[in-house]
């Protein structure tokens, strides 16, 4: 099993992170559009993974 900052080194540069964080943010305003629009537009899997999360909790 992997230790916990091996699970969580996946993260890409500070702007994915931010951008992920802020697809939380949209959720709580837009619901599960804001969260599926970034998903479609955005190319890196750990935002794609972070709005999956998001619209899932939406749900």
């Amino acid at each position: 099993m992997a230790s916990t900052s091996e699970r969580f080194d996946t993260a890409g540069p500070e702007g994915d992170t931010t951008l992920a964080a802020i697809t939380h943010l949209l959720a709580l305003f837009t619901s599960v559009v804001g969260p599926l629009v970034v998903y479609v537009v955005s190319d890196d899997a750990f935002v794609k993974e972070n709005a999956r999360n998001a619209i899932n909790w939406q749900i």
